[in-house]
């Protein structure tokens, strides 16, 4: 199989990027999903995009757990596929919310 490189950097291939690149795509996708039912504006919702996006988000986050879960698949495979399947979408306004522990 065939994996062309997107680029050539290292941070490319970082899981917590990769999945914050992964939540801005879904987040835009919920967004025209929504706006699709408000405003019966009968856009294309790319299924298959958004089903391969979570299963990649499903295994990076394994990967950040256990480097050898699904070997078969680099980080650096997933993370050109991720890149051409998020691309356009740099400057997302999605955050997800922080998290704050308090010890009393």
């Amino acid at each position: 199989m065939i994996n062309p490189r997107t680029s050539d950097c290292k941070e490319c291939a970082e899981i917590l990027p990769l999945i914050e690149a992964i939540n801005c795509r879904l987040y835009e996708a919920s967004s025209d999903m929504y706006n699709n039912l408000a405003y019966g504006l009968n856009r294309k919702i790319p299924a298959t995009d958004l089903l391969d996006l979570l299963a990649y988000k499903r295994i990076l986050i394994n990967k950040y757990v256990d480097m050898n879960y699904a070997c078969d698949f680099s980080v650096n495979q997933i993370a050109n596929r991720v890149r051409i399947l998020t691309a356009g979408c740099d400057s997302c306004v999605y955050k997800e919310p922080i998290i704050v522990f308090h010890r009393n």
